[in-house]
């Protein structure tokens, strides 16, 4: 039991850490590369907090296309942080805060 406890807190180590300005970055590239996704998935974060899977799916292959190499977890710890980022942001936003 603390074997495998400590095999995933191995596993966990070697996952990415994104960077906020790395995050910014990507919605940066991800509103530039594809705008009408970028519209559409900031609509549905806002008004569902999903995303389609099909939109999803586009936005995966967009991450692994401006950061190629990494693990799908890499990937999937970057876009949980796209989402929280984005959230963020818009509720700064409605609340007329800068």
């Amino acid at each position: 039991m603390v074997a495998e406890h400590e095999e995933v807190m191995e596993q966990r180590a070697k996952w990415r850490k994104w960077s906020e300005e790395e995050v910014i970055a990507f919605s940066e590239y991800f509103k530039n590369e594809l705008p009408n996704e970028y519209s559409e998935y900031l609509k549905q974060e806002i008004g569902k907090n999903e995303i389609d899977s099909n939109l999803s799916w586009k936005v995966e292959q967009l991450s692994m296309k401006w950061h190629p190499g990494l693990a799908s977890i890499d990937y999937i710890l970057l876009l949980g942080k796209l989402r929280s980022y984005i959230q963020e942001n818009l509720h700064t936003t409605r609340n007329g805060e800068s």
